[in-house]
C-alpha cells in the first residue's frame, strides 16, 4: 500500500470522526440542569450549657410546636469520649428556636423535663409534643408526658397514662387518633449474663383521648 493511499485512509477516518462528534454534539440538549450545591452551616449549633461548648445530644425528644422547633433531653459524653473513659450524661434541658425568624437563635428554656431522659419516642400532636418512655443510665421508664407551648411559655402536661411496661428505643407512629408503639427495650441492663437485654415485642396503643390498651404481653429474653 502506497503512502498516498495510507494518507487518504487516515484523512477519511478523521473526517468520519469529525462528523460523528458533530452529530453527538447536536444531540446534546443546549442547556443542562443546574446542580444544587450543598452548603453546610453550623451557625445554629446548640448553645453553650453550663458555660461550656455544647457538643450536641443523641436520643433527644424533638418536634415542632407551631413554628418552634423543640429539642428536649438526650444524652452525650460531655467530658470525654467513651473509648477514653468518658461517662454518658443524661439531660432534662429543653431547647427552643423559632424557624421563621432569620436571626433566631436557640434558647435554653428555664423549664425542664420531669427527669433526665433519652431514647424515648416523640409524637407531634396539635396540642404539643408527646414524649413516651425513655431511659437514663440505670433504668427504662414508662413515663408519658406532653411538652406544650402556651402563650410563649413551656408547660409540661403529665396527665397521661403511664405505659404498661418501661420502654426505651422503641418505634412509634401516629395513625388517626391512635399512637402505636412496637419493639423496644424494657430493661436497660441485667445484673448477670447471659441475660443481656429484655425486649418488649408486643404493640402498645395510646389513644389521643388519654386512654390506652395494649396487645398480648409477650417478652422475649434475648441471649
Amino acid at each position: 500500500m502506497s503512502n498516498t493511499v495510507k494518507i487518504e485512509i487516515i484523512f477519511l477516518a478523521c473526517l468520519l470522526n469529525l462528523f460523528q462528534a458533530t452529530a453527538s454534539k447536536e444531540s446534546i440538549p443546549p442547556t443542562t440542569p443546574r446542580l444544587e450545591k450543598i452548603k453546610w452551616d453550623n451557625s445554629l449549633t446548640l448553645p453553650d450549657l453550663d458555660d461550656r461548648p455544647n457538643i450536641g445530644v443523641a436520643g433527644a425528644f424533638s418536634g415542632f410546636i407551631g413554628d418552634n422547633l423543640i429539642i428536649a433531653g438526650g444524652a452525650n459524653f460531655p467530658n470525654a469520649t467513651p473509648w477514653n473513659g468518658g461517662n454518658k450524661t443524661y439531660w432534662n434541658t429543653i431547647y427552643c428556636i423559632n424557624i421563621t425568624q432569620p436571626t433566631s437563635k436557640w434558647l435554653v428554656l428555664p423549664q425542664s423535663m420531669p427527669k433526665a431522659l433519652a431514647y424515648g419516642n416523640s409524637i407531634e400532636l396539635p396540642t404539643g409534643i408527646l414524649c413516651i418512655g425513655g431511659c437514663d443510665s440505670t433504668q427504662c421508664y414508662n413515663d408519658v408526658f406532653q411538652i406544650q407551648l402556651i402563650d410563649g411559655q413551656i408547660n409540661i402536661d403529665t396527665n397521661w397514662p403511664a405505659l404498661p411496661v418501661p420502654l426505651a428505643n422503641a418505634t412509634a407512629s401516629l395513625l388517626g387518633d391512635k399512637i402505636y408503639l412496637a419493639g423496644g427495650q424494657r430493661v436497660w441492663k441485667s445484673l448477670k449474663p447471659p441475660n443481656i437485654f429484655l425486649f418488649w415485642i408486643s404493640t402498645i396503643v395510646i389513644k389521643v383521648g388519654k386512654n390506652y390498651h395494649h396487645g398480648r404481653e409477650s417478652l422475649e429474653d434475648m441471649q
